[in-house]
């Protein structure tokens, strides 16, 4: 119930016009979980062991949800409240997740079973909900792109990407699908990183078989569909091993048997194949000559399986091989 108040008083603030007016509204909104934040974050400064208490965990996670609903409704103009919490924030996100890899590699994979663990790592999520909805509502590509993309990147990637592969967030995926959609070619400079941070990883944890982590194999790969439609040009510019590695992933994406991961990839094929068309001769020839046979015949080989076809639908193939 808290939280429907502040999505609703969120939507009284975000109808007002006056911009200075809004910003004191937004501030007086959120003056009691800031207030509840700035205490939890001075004790955890002097120890973060408090963040191995329950209830302080617990109570971190409401403000979160708390700033969620405001975030939702207030849109663009939360930009002043998420800049008093955006440092302390991420590191929360740090701190939090090296205890819970820690107590996975100590404990093992029941460690994430334990109640303290489980809202340690809601909070996690919370944090990455948050930004993946402030991203998604604002369209100051400069502040996302300045102030917003550097310190997440160095929080969450490298996190991402050490952590043990059981407590890796799906979410990190779905925000870096967001940022990718909402900024375009204007992070094309940094797609190897994300794809240096995310990608070898990600394939290592969901390439064992078809069922283990559903939720990052679907997130992976919508990743790459949204990087193959703003950030073309840098798969391109790929050298040919990083390229026919990207490929390799494409296909084995479109032979799965989950339904979704399988019509996935072959929007993935359908988009880059689309894109390569409209390169000059230079850039696709060397292209055509050296994939095309190849995916034509992993695509003609989905097609004839009987117990795959189910799983796009043939219309799916047939506009593939028709590109």
């Amino acid at each position: 119930q808290v939280h429907v108040f502040y999505e609703a008083a969120g939507h009284i603030i975000s109808a007002q016009i006056d911009g200075n007016l809004q910003e004191q509204l937004i501030m007086q909104l959120m003056e009691i979980p800031n207030r509840t934040w700035n205490d939890i974050i001075a004790s955890a400064s002097v120890s973060d062991s408090i963040l191995e208490e329950q209830e302080m965990v617990r109570s971190v996670l409401n403000i979160l949800k708390t700033n969620v609903a405001a975030c939702k409704s207030i849109g663009s103009a939360f930009v002043s409240q998420l800049g008093n919490i955006y440092g302390d924030l991420l590191s929360v996100y740090k701190i939090l997740s090296e205890k819970v890899s820690r107590a996975v590699t100590t404990h093992g994979e029941d460690a994430l079973k334990l109640p303290l663990v489980k809202t340690m790592r809601a909070v996690k999520r919370e944090i990455l909900i948050l930004l993946s909805t402030f991203i998604s509502k604002n369209n100051d590509h400069k502040l996302i792109l300045d102030s917003i993309v550097p310190p997440l990147f160095d929080a969450v990637l490298f996190d991402y990407q050490k952590n043990v592969p059981q407590a890796r967030e799906p979410k990190v995926l779905s925000l870096l699908s967001i940022l990718v959609t909402q900024l375009g070619s204007l992070l094309s400079p940094q797609v190897t990183n994300i794809l240096g941070a995310v990608f070898q990883c990600s394939i290592d944890m969901i390439n064992k078989d078809m069922e283990a982590f559903p939720e990052h194999r679907t997130n992976f790969f919508e990743l790459v569909l949204s990087l193959v439609q703003e950030c073309f040009s840098v798969f391109m510019e790929m050298p040919p091993e990083d390229l026919g590695t990207v490929i390799d992933a494409v296909v084995w994406a479109f032979q799965h048997t989950m339904r979704n991961v399988a019509e996935i990839g072959l929007d993935i094929l359908k988009e880059l194949l689309a894109r390569v068309a409209e390169q000059d001769d230079k850039i696709s020839q060397p292209f055509y000559q050296r994939y095309y046979i190849d995916l034509l015949k992993h695509v003609l080989a989905v097609a004839c399986d009987s117990s795959l076809v189910h799983v796009a639908g043939l219309t799916y193939y047939a506009e593939v091989l028709c590109a």
